[in-house]
């Protein structure tokens, strides 16, 4: 009669089991408080607006395009992280600039809809309100977070510039540095398609 050792099961299931190092278990407890930063300010936010704001914003269609690039820029990035976990490098380094090119165009696609909604004169509409300053802070913080995601994605592409000859621990380094850099870009993404969900919903007729 065969014998069941458990233990080569759980030795088997634990090669599969994924532990977050320090350095993600860090960058999970900053996005943690970032999301109750968003989520203070989107009720803060809520809370002071009119119920025409549909007449106030109408909602640009540079956004339905920003929209499209930063969900792009995300399943690009992934495709990076798809390829240094089998150490092919130059493919990595080619969706890393495809990833940077659609997040610099996310950028640039939000600053022509905040040009739009200027002329539109949402923003004087907005800044007439009572504690309107929180539309200001909220699209001031959700601004330097997409700066600083656009910086993470070049700094990784610039800590692999002259790779030629890749030991075992550098491409270990790179994964590492590259799964924390996809999950703050992943929250920003995230925290944008909440953001312009929110804003279709403020603005229905």
């Amino acid at each position: 009669m065969p014998v069941w050792r458990p233990i080569g099961r759980v030795e088997a299931i634990s090669k599969f089991r994924y532990w977050p190092n320090l350095p993600q278990v860090g960058m999970l407890a900053f996005l943690g408080s970032l999301t109750m930063f968003f989520g203070s300010l989107i009720f803060s936010y809520a809370w002071v607006l009119p119920n025409n704001v549909g007449a106030l914003i109408q909602v640009p269609a540079a956004l339905w395009l920003s929209t499209l690039l930063i969900a792009a820029s995300a399943a690009t990035l992934a495709t990076a992280r798809w390829h240094i976990r089998r150490g092919r490098m130059g493919l990595y380094r080619y969706w890393i600039v495809i990833s940077i090119a659609l997040a610099t165009s996310f950028l640039i696609s939000q600053f022509a809809a905040c040009a739009e909604l200027e002329r539109q004169g949402a923003f004087e509409a907005l800044a007439g309100l009572q504690r309107g300053n929180v539309f200001y802070i909220f699209a001031g913080f959700h601004g330097l977070h997409v700066f600083g995601g656009v910086a993470a994605l070049v700094s990784l592409l610039r800590s692999v510039h002259g790779w030629i000859d890749v030991t075992e621990q550098a491409l270990r380094k790179q994964r590492n540095r590259a799964s924390i850099v996809a999950m703050y870009w992943n929250f920003v993404a995230i925290s944008w398609g909440v953001l312009f969900g929110l804003l279709l919903y403020w603005t229905r007729r």
